[in-house]
């Protein structure tokens, strides 16, 4: 089976990490792979290689409309020889869309959308066109992939097709993401922070939609009530250099409580040290990669009720309303009253709750399984 895989770009972001794990559980089960990247693979393009996948690049500037691409576009979709389409996010599940059409293939497409819509987001307007044209041409894919329920039942609501629905949640890779008291004294050590300081992680990119503002806040309240807390913050413009990061935690007080590690590629080490993972967002999450690799490493987790949160932390996890710093205050004071032995309990049952339930190798079978179905279609529906 070949899969052509269309997607605007690839930054270090959710959706993007489940393409590369894609690939890559793909890979070993004799699918042969390739990207159309519209604009650039960036950071991750060398795993993607190392994937096997094949690579198309276009450089496209991003928000830009490839008119002047599209007779290579057309081509590149056409040489790909694809048994099966995918359509990553909006802009390329568009992409994926208008390029099958001008090429007249008969190959099965299929969508996957990896956002929420509640409370509404602030989308830029070449992205709200995207979704727009989304909803008008949500019959057309054999099955519209969302990775949660909360994502599904919000966009059906928005207008989007409901029959070809599927929910596939993202996959965790417990063999990478598990605990290790060599590495959290490693990261510690990196950081001087002493074994015993109680360290509050949040990797995120710096978006408001994260909720970094609303975290700063109830770690501040905890140092003012005398909790001697650390914050380690790690993500894309998470670093001195963010002037507006700086500004946020000096009004706080926190310039001296707080390492930021910007972009990383060892989230397994990071997560380690860690006593527990706070994911605050205030909208836009469907099914948080963050939180089950946290749960893998048998970190207690705090997370907003955004998304599928909620049902990914089940009982082994604090979940609080969005945008209540009241609540998230005294979520992670929970967690701060509890006992080493009952965090410790609490991590070992997260990571047992995803490993049970949101593996990666469980997440891989399921596409597959969709790919095969797709397949089977009769041709004379492949083009609807």
């Amino acid at each position: 089976m070949r899969v052509l895989h269309v997607i605007d770009g690839i930054g270090v972001g959710g959706a993007e990490m489940v393409l590369i794990q894609l690939l890559e559980g793909l890979q070993g089960r004799g699918v042969q792979n390739v990207v159309l990247c519209l604009t650039s693979a960036g950071v991750l393009r060398d795993r993607i290689i190392a994937s096997g996948a094949e690579l198309v690049e276009m450089n496209i500037a991003s928000g830009r409309l490839p008119l002047l691409r599209l007779p290579r576009l057309v081509w590149a979709v056409r040489a790909a020889r694809a048994d099966v389409i995918q359509g990553w996010m909006y802009h390329g599940n568009f992409a994926a869309t208008v390029l099958r059409a001008m090429a007249f293939l008969p190959s099965p497409m299929l969508w996957s959308i990896h956002n929420t819509l509640k409370p509404e987001p602030s989308f830029p307007a070449v992205t709200r066109l995207a979704f727009r044209m989304g909803r008008l041409l949500s019959q057309r894919p054999r099955f519209v992939i969302h990775v949660s329920r909360a994502a599904a039942e919000q966009h059906i609501e928005a207008g989007y097709c409901a029959v070809n629905t599927v929910i596939i949640a993202n996959g965790t890779d417990c063999a990478k993401f598990r605990p290790s008291a060599v590495l959290r004294q490693e990261v510690r050590d990196e950081l001087g922070l002493g074994s015993d300081c109680f360290v509050i992680g949040c990797l995120a990119r710096w978006a408001e939609m994260k909720g970094h503002a609303n975290l700063v806040q109830a770690v501040a309240a905890l140092r003012a009530n005398g909790k001697p807390v650390h914050l380690l913050l790690a993500g894309t413009r998470m670093e001195a250099a963010n002037p507006e990061l700086m500004a946020l935690l000096a009004g706080a007080g926190l310039t001296e409580h707080c390492s930021c590690l910007g972009e990383r590629r060892d989230a397994e080490r990071i997560m380690a040290s860690l006593d527990t993972l706070v994911l605050p967002s205030i909208h836009g999450e469907a099914f948080p990669m963050v939180l089950g690799e946290a749960m893998a490493c048998e970190v207690p987790c705090l997370a907003t009720d955004v998304g599928d949160s909620a049902l990914l932390l089940g009982d082994a996890g604090i979940v609080v309303p969005p945008m209540d710093v009241p609540a998230l205050t005294q979520g992670l004071e929970r967690l701060l009253q509890m006992t080493p032995a009952a965090r410790a309990a609490l991590g070992a049952a997260a990571r047992a709750r995803v490993g049970d339930l949101f593996s990666i190798d469980s997440m891989v079978s399921a596409y597959l399984d969709l790919y095969r179905a797709a397949e089977t279609v009769p041709a004379s529906r492949k083009m609807g």
